[in-house]
């Protein structure tokens, strides 16, 4: 965006111009899950609560 538009956009927005550049969008959805998900319960499985 900034070299085609000259302004800057933030991460949330640049994901979504990754598939249009190019990018799969399997790896586009799994990095803004990764960082946009909410996270899952201290108590949930997987956590260290439920492994005791």
């Amino acid at each position: 965006m900034t070299l085609r538009e000259e302004r800057l956009i933030g991460r949330r927005p640049s994901l979504a111009e990754l598939p249009g550049m190019g990018e799969p969008a399997e790896v586009v959805e799994d990095v803004t899950r990764r960082r946009y998900a909410e996270p899952a319960p201290a108590d949930g499985p997987g956590s260290p609560a439920a492994r005791s």
